[in-house]
């Protein structure tokens, strides 16, 4: 069976239109693969790390006496002969530091539009909730590519769930580990599932239909990957949806966008304005500040949410309106945390405090 090259797995992260449907499909089946692309990713992120870094320009005259020299002051006078030795070194210098610049400035275009630190509320009316109920539900159903009013997208991974009863398997399939509590709530009794959902990716691309200034921008959102546990217990109740569980307890890496062009404000700004956006929603958004920072936690009616926190992180807590049951979610070391379940808020509350 032939693999997918290291370089068509840059190429996702450089060029995810230019990796044909076939490496895609067999990145979606191959453990192989994907733990190599994990291993891509991540040299990936360390070079883009010190590309972005200020540099300074190298003095390779003052370099090369302090070196050879030591404690001599460099002449700035041009000496007539050069050495060979001397003139390699500087040519390799010159050859590196023109490379750097050219790098540095190609990954000046690449801007981090959206990397929460905390998370916020985003209370949603009936109309909100639908409308965003119908996003989740495209989203869920579109094609892994293919065109829309104002471009293309691609998914370079869709999010698959997996449900399995192993905790190896199920931390295989999402790449990560989960963390789990020491002791329950009264009434939970063990973890019966888990629900890996593997890292995913989707670029979209803004052609001139979208205006300036997102006309010819790339924007590329990264999500998860996620693992959650599924407790069961005597509390557990029967919905027509199937069994409820008693607790949950979930991991997920914050989610990322970087944008060619478009900054933040921006894309907000297209997005808020798009005809059908209910505006309520709108206004709810705006409220929460620079978008780039924060990430929204939807709060549906009939649900009653309270701002908190967990080990000094900031956290929302929702809860019914009876307090039989409630959740809350924070985000602490780069990973979205969740606890929640059919049990009250000092015991979703403590199981939180041992995770965080």
């Amino acid at each position: 069976m032939r693999h997918v090259r290291d370089g068509v797995l840059r190429r996702l992260v450089d060029e995810p239109f230019a990796v044909t449907d076939h490496d895609i499909d067999h990145l979606d089946h191959c453990g192989r693969c994907q733990a190599r692309r994990v291993e891509v990713l991540a040299d990936a992120g360390t070079a883009r790390g010190l590309l972005v870094r200020p540099q300074a320009v190298p003095d390779v005259e003052t370099a090369w006496h302090q070196v050879n020299q030591p404690g001599r002051a460099p002449s700035r006078r041009v000496p007539g002969r050069v050495r060979s030795r001397r003139l390699v070194t500087s040519t390799g210098v010159a050859v590196a530091s023109g490379l750097l610049a050219a790098g540095v400035a190609a990954a000046a275009t690449l801007t981090v539009v959206f990397s929460p630190t905390h998370v916020a509320p985003l209370p949603l009316s009936n109309a909100g909730l639908q409308g965003l109920s119908s996003v989740l539900g495209a989203a869920a159903t579109a094609p892994r590519s293919g065109t829309w009013s104002y471009g293309t997208f691609r998914w370079s991974d869709r999010p698959k769930p997996v449900t399995t009863a192993s905790a190896p398997a199920a931390e295989s399939v999402a790449g990560m580990s989960i963390a789990l509590p020491a002791s329950l709530p009264p009434g939970v009794s063990r973890v019966t599932t888990y629900v890996a959902v593997p890292a995913s990716r989707v670029t979209v691309a803004f052609d001139a239909k979208a205006g300036p200034p997102l006309a010819g921008s790339t924007l590329t959102l990264s999500l998860g990957p996620a693992l959650l546990a599924e407790y069961g217990g005597t509390n557990e109740v029967t919905a027509t949806s199937g069994q409820i569980p008693a607790l949950v307890v979930g991991d997920m890496q914050r989610p990322t966008a970087t944008s060619t062009g478009a900054t933040t404000a921006e894309l907000e700004a297209f997005a808020l304005s798009r005809r059908g956006f209910p505006q309520a929603l709108a206004q709810e958004v705006r409220l929460l500040g620079n978008l780039e920072h924060v990430l929204p936690v939807p709060v549906p009616p009939g649900l009653t949410q309270t701002s908190t926190s967990v080990d000094g992180s900031p956290a929302v807590y929702l809860s019914l309106a009876n307090g039989t049951a409630g959740g809350v979610v924070w985000e602490h070391d780069h990973v979205v945390q969740v606890v929640g379940g059919l049990v009250g808020q000092q015991e979703v509350m403590d199981v939180a405090r041992q995770l965080g």
